[in-house]
């Protein structure tokens, strides 16, 4: 069992001395981002974590590898080749893009893997296709592709599967639609593009559900329970499902172009140097605003890495995997106490009339999965008992 305090034993108090107060979460999302040295300008797209090591891939065949997100060495590829998206699965790094012909008016799409990041192999390539991201789960890999439609210029979406990473079945996803990100959790891929989201449970048929917002979503993560999306105007939609979604509330209308979940934080990037990070994917804090494009971002060894344009590349240390949890109380005929956590997890709100940890604390209530954040609960004895003090205590 974990409590949560200000002081030593982590628990939170709340008086009702005060009209409406919270406290402030005991797990802080990181705010103080430090450049670090790399040996490229081109801009970088995509980063990903695996085995100890970090690699950022982007424009002219730019590969870098660094075991602590501070130094990093140059492993160069084809410069014609632009890396787009890839992931980690299996001991395995994974790379989607495209390498342009001599012509420069055409390109060929193509799929590679790494066992350490610095030599690859290619395991797919077609022409005129655009590969933008992979994901790994239940036994395949699926990556996204991008193309147009015969005559007049239509977006195709159409997603690789391969249960081996060398033989590729082509399915279309949909037509109309761009697809810009994948990822796998709850035995699902799900793809998210421009205005829709499409999900599969083999990566074979699709089936599209709608976004509230309408906005292009560029990009999505699983953190093991939900997928989380961002997008266009500071866009983060979250879902279990895939099917249903809903929007979080953030302090930026810069596009994000990049998300990713680790230590219990999660780190979404953007436009003009746009950082916001969450310990809940609901409600989000703004840690830069300034600076180069973000393509990219990725958690690993307790740090946020982000990357983008220049070769710019960024890190901070994430908060210990710690939900942020706080309590509001308002002042009426009984009190009502607002409890903002994570919704799903267990809880359990204590009363009392001493504050302190040596206090004598009573449970009112035990909630078993809180259903919605914030929850509003209502202490029918409170003046009458004299009680001036609650907290909230996460259960396992």
């Amino acid at each position: 069992m974990r409590r949560f305090d200000v002081s030593i034993e982590r628990r939170f108090l709340v008086p009702l001395l005060w009209l409406l107060s919270a406290l402030a979460a005991i797990a802080s999302t990181p705010s103080s981002w430090t450049g670090a040295s790399v040996p490229a300008t081109a801009w970088l797209r995509t980063v990903e974590y695996g085995d100890g090591k970090f690699v950022a891939l982007g424009d002219d065949g730019t590969r870098l590898v660094s075991t602590n997100g501070t130094e990093w060495v140059a492993h160069r590829g084809n410069p014609s080749e632009v890396y787009i998206g890839g992931t980690f699965a299996d001991g395995l790094f994974w790379a989607t893009g495209q390498r342009f012909n001599a012509d420069r008016t055409s390109w060929t799409g193509i799929i590679q893997r790494s066992a350490d990041g610095e030599t690859w192999a290619e395991r797919f390539a077609g022409a005129q296709f655009s590969v933008l991201d992979i994901a790994a789960g239940g036994g395949k890999l699926v990556a996204v592709v991008g193309a147009s439609s015969s005559g007049p210029i239509i977006p195709v979406a159409r997603a690789l599967v391969s249960t081996d990473g060398s033989a590729w079945t082509t399915n279309d996803i949909g037509v109309g639609f761009w697809p810009y990100s994948v990822a796998y959790g709850n035995g699902i891929f799900v793809v998210m593009g421009s205005s829709q989201a499409f999900w599969s449970n083999d990566g074979m048929a699709w089936t599209s559900s709608p976004l509230p917002s309408g906005r292009r979503l560029s990009a999505v993560t699983f953190d093991g329970q939900m997928f989380v999306a961002v997008g266009d105007a500071g866009t983060v939609a979250v879902s279990t499902d895939a099917r249903n979604w809903t929007l979080s509330t953030t302090p930026t209308t810069e596009a994000l172009w990049g998300v990713t979940f680790g230590s219990g934080c999660y780190v979404a990037v953007g436009k003009q140097g746009t950082i916001i990070t969450s310990n809940n994917a609901r409600d989000w804090a703004l840690a830069a605003s300034s600076g180069p494009d973000f393509g990219g971002v990725a958690a690993g060894g307790g740090k946020g890495l982000a990357v983008g344009r220049f070769g710019t590349v960024v890190w901070s240390q994430l908060a210990p995997s710690t939900p942020v949890v706080r309590l509001a109380i308002s002042r009426g005929p009984k009190p009502i106490i607002q409890i903002f956590g994570t919704t799903g997890r267990r809880y359990r709100i204590e009363a009392s009339n001493t504050c302190g940890a040596t206090g004598q604390w009573s449970k009112l209530v035990e909630i078993a999965a809180l259903p919605s954040s914030p929850y509003s609960i209502e202490d029918p004895f409170g003046w009458l008992l004299g009680r001036s003090f609650y907290r909230a205590v996460e259960l396992p």
